[in-house]
C-alpha cells in the first residue's frame, strides 16, 4: 500500500519553501502574485487529482500530471525563477507514479522545458542559458538518479521473487519429507504386526501339532 503521507509532507513543506522565498523582500507586485497562484494551483491539483491517484498504473494520469506540473513550473518561473525549487517534489513524483521508464524521462524533460519557458518569460531572451542551464543539470540528475533507484526496486522485487520461489520449494521439501516419513513409519508397524502375526500363528500351529501328538 501506497503511502501517501510522505507526500503530503513533501508536497507543505516544497510549497511553504517556494512561497516564503517570494516574501522575503517586499513591496509584492505581479511577479508575487504569480508566484503564489502558482504555488496555489500546484496544491489545489496535487490535493484534487495526483494525490488521490498515487498508487494507479493509468498511463493518462501520469501524463496529465506530467504536463500540469509542467504548466505551473513555466508560470511560476516566469514570476519568479525561485519558483523552480518546486522541481525538488515534481521530479522524484513523476518517477514514483511513471508506468514506464520511457514516460518518466519524457514527464522530465517536459518539466525542465516548462523551467526554460518560464526563465525566457522572466529574464526575455537573456535568460535562455541560465534556463537551459538549471533544465539540464535538474533533468539530467533526476533521470540518473531515477534510473538508480528504479534498478534498485527493480532488483530488490526479483529478489522476493527468488526468496518466494525458494520458500516455496522448501515447503514442498518438507511436505515431501513428512511423507516419506510418513510412510516408512506405516512400514514399519506392518513389518512389526506382520512379524507378530505371523509368530503367533507359528506358536498356535506347534501348540496345536503337540496337542494332536499327544491325543
Amino acid at each position: 500500500m501506497v503511502n501517501r503521507r510522505w507526500w503530503d509532507l513533501a508536497a507543505l513543506v516544497t510549497t511553504v519553501v517556494v512561497v516564503l522565498i517570494s516574501i522575503i523582500e517586499p513591496p509584492y507586485g505581479p511577479p508575487d502574485w504569480l508566484v503564489w497562484g502558482s504555488a496555489a494551483a500546484f496544491a489545489v491539483f496535487y490535493l484534487a487529482y495526483a494525490r488521490p491517484r498515487i498508487g494507479t498504473e493509468r498511463r493518462s494520469t501520469h501524463l496529465t500530471v506530467a504536463v500540469v506540473f509542467s504548466v505551473v513550473v513555466a508560470v511560476g518561473c516566469a514570476g519568479d525563477p525561485s519558483f523552480a525549487t518546486m522541481q525538488a517534489f515534481m521530479y522524484p513524483f513523476v518517477w514514483a507514479t511513471s508506468t514506464r521508464i520511457s514516460d518518466a524521462i519524457g514527464a522530465n524533460i517536459a518539466l525542465g522545458a516548462g523551467v526554460v519557458v518560464g526563465y525566457l518569460l522572466h529574464f526575455g531572451p537573456g535568460g535562455l542559458p541560465p534556463g537551459l542551464a538549471v533544465a539540464v543539470l535538474s533533468v539530467g540528475f533526476s533521470i540518473a538518479l531515477g534510473l538508480w533507484i528504479t534498478r534498485i526496486a527493480t532488483y530488490g522485487e526479483e529478489r522476493a521473487r527468488l526468496l518466494e520461489e525458494l520458500q516455496a520449494a522448501q515447503g514442498e521439501v518438507a511436505a515431501m519429507h513428512r511423507e516419506a516419513g510418513i510412510t516408512d513409519e506405516r512400514g514399519r508397524v506392518a513389518r512389526e504386526i506382520h512379524d507378530t502375526i505371523a509368530q503367533s500363528l507359528t506358536g498356535l500351529v506347534m501348540v496345536a501339532q503337540r496337542a494332536g501328538n499327544r491325543l
